[in-house]
């Protein structure tokens, strides 16, 4: 049953889940990254299809905390200086 759900569905389901547990909301703080991975792992194979769960554990074990800790570096010089990113000033960070 899980395979009539498209692979690109499955795999944006665990990063849009990720996204929203790390990012501050006006209702909810945002959680360390640590945190959202140990769901994505606690819920693989129930909320998360398992393989591509495996697959984004591993990505993010290798990837993940590079690209927030370039960010992060991008986010901290721009607000130092009183200008604020934009989406488009954080994506080269992402690749």
């Amino acid at each position: 049953m899980a395979e009539e759900i498209p692979l690109w569905a499955r795999v944006l389901t665990i990063a849009d889940t990720v996204d929203a547990m790390t990012s501050e909301r006006p209702y909810q703080a945002a959680v360390p990254l640590d945190d959202a991975l140990h769901v994505v792992r606690a819920e693989a194979g129930r909320q998360f299809d398992p393989v591509c769960a495996e697959a984004f554990l591993r990505l993010a074990g290798e990837r993940l905390g590079a690209y927030v800790a370039t960010a992060a570096r991008r986010v901290v010089s721009k607000s130092v200086r009183g200008i604020g990113p934009t989406h488009g000033e954080l994506a080269p960070a992402l690749r």
